[in-house]
């Protein structure tokens, strides 16, 4: 059998069997450690606390085993600028501060800062709940620390993918100026992403430019074809008897292998077409080399902010065919993160949680876990529903309106005021002798006179008449 055990205390075994029966679930919220004296024990189920507690965090996460949902596990997170102690035995504690589990551990040494080194701790404490409705973590969420797994499962690496010589990726942000999603490398690089609909509008422009292109060999042209601008060509020639262009103005550029031939301005612009013997048959001007190269300049300013989809492909990715930054306002002031498209379909990349909450809602594993909690949820009891006086002579009213009342009276025989008048009607109270008893047993007893007032005193069992000892009261009403 192992040395090392984790083991409910009574305490909280009295709480699991109250939760099991319909009474509040467990809130567990912290996690101690100690150092047991200055030497290793073996825990007790009898204990309400550690032998020496040096330290106490809250809990930072509170988890069911994926393979046995009985078997649960609390961690904690011990900062690096405490330190100084060996740690022998660990606590798990409820909101009302109840010591909940106990559990022994290996020695482990926990330096303090002045001692040269130091690091955070992060300590996990497993014990077993037949019922997860019972269970509940109550933690501040702004001391959270997520784990390098969870981050590394959940968010892009700059090194995913990356081949011998890449450089490291450090981040993506939103442009401000261009509104673009932008990226940045180890070596200083940077530079906008194109959205998708970028990608769509290029490929559009270049089909619809495609269409009107001819072949540099073959190919058939038939129909209307229109052409403007300039050209930079001195001659066009052509394998076919003649090549007929028709404007939808009616005219006509007919380019023939019998010796007609096409004339120039001093623009190098196409004007007319001229015949081998020097008669003018008409014509229009087309593109230059200008116009050409005005666009390839153009088309490669574009796709210089564009993103390979298939750079360092491997059997274990596929083709991304475009990227964009998403928002979840209209007015984009809200970005919610960045999605990508590949060819599987829409997949998402460092998202934030509200709209990971809002995207995956209708995942039935996520409605499953929603219908859960809120069952769960509906088993709790909120502090605020409770209305209290937590002093000496005090009250407490529960959900339902139950009150129950306590009273400390140092002299007895009279009547008295209960710390809180019934509002409706007292239905009980019970006396008790407050100090340790002489030859003769003073007996307290007390009756109640109406929803404010009652009367309290002692009789000795000696048959001394009736005194005036002290007592406690306990009462129930409504």
């Amino acid at each position: 059998m192992s040395q090392y055990k984790t083991i409910k205390t009574l305490a909280g075994l009295a709480l699991e069997a109250a939760a099991e029966t319909g009474g509040p679930a467990i809130k567990l919220v912290s996690m101690s450690i100690g150092d047991g004296g200055g030497q290793a024990y073996s825990p007790s189920s009898t204990q309400t606390a550690l032998r020496h507690e040096v330290d106490r965090v809250n809990l930072n996460s509170l988890s069911q085993n994926q393979d046995d949902a009985t078997q649960w596990v609390a961690e904690g997170v011990f900062p690096a600028d405490r330190g100084g102690y060996t740690i022998r035995e660990l606590g798990l504690w409820t909101e009302e501060g109840v010591l909940f589990a106990i559990a022994n551990f290996p020695d482990t040494y926990k330096p303090a800062p002045s001692e040269g080194t130091a690091g955070q701790m992060l300590l996990g404490l497993t014990f077993r709940a037949q019922n997860s409705d019972n269970i509940t973590l109550v933690v501040d969420s702004s001391l959270l620390m997520a784990s390098r797994d969870w981050v590394n499962e959940n968010f892009l690496s700059g090194v995913t993918g990356q081949a011998p010589g890449d450089i490291r990726g450090i981040g993506l942000h939103t442009n401000h100026v261009t509104g673009r999603p932008s990226y940045i490398d180890g070596s200083g690089a940077r530079g906008d992403l194109a959205f998708i609909t970028d990608v769509q509008a290029e490929t559009v422009r270049a089909q619809s430019a495609e269409a009107g292109l001819l072949p540099k060999t073959g190919g058939t042209i038939s129909g209307n074809l229109s052409v403007s601008g300039n050209v930079s060509a001195d001659t066009i020639t052509g394998t076919n008897d003649a090549l007929d262009i028709i404007y939808g103005d009616g005219n006509r550029l007919s380019l023939q292998n019998d010796g007609n031939f096409v004339g120039y301005d001093k623009n190098r612009k196409i004007l007319y077409a001229l015949n081998a013997g020097g008669g003018a048959v008409g014509g229009k001007a087309i593109a230059t080399t200008d116009d050409v190269q005005a666009e390839t300049a153009r088309a490669q300013a574009a796709e210089a902010n564009l993103v390979s989809g298939v750079q360092s492909l491997d059997d274990y990715s596929l083709k991304i065919t475009g990227i964009k930054s998403q928002y979840r306002d209209k007015g984009k002031t809200q970005p919610s993160g960045i999605e990508y498209i590949d060819s599987n379909g829409l997949y998402q990349m460092a998202i934030t949680k509200d709209y990971a909450d809002t995207l995956y809602a209708g995942i039935p594993s996520l409605q499953a876990e929603s219908s859960r909690a809120q069952a769960a949820e509906s088993k709790l009891v909120s502090k605020n529903e409770f209305e209290s006086d937590l002093s000496e002579n005090g009250w407490i009213k529960i959900p339902g309106g139950l009150i129950f009342q306590w009273m400390r009276l140092d002299v007895t025989k009279g009547n008295y005021k209960f710390p809180k008048p019934f509002p409706n009607r007292a239905f009980q109270i019970f006396a008790t002798n407050i100090n340790a008893q002489g030859a003769f047993v003073d007996n307290a007893y007390a009756y109640i006179i109406d929803n404010s007032t009652f009367y309290c005193a002692t009789k000795a069992s000696n048959d001394a008449g009736i005194g005036v000892y002290p007592c406690s009261i306990f009462a129930i009403g409504i």
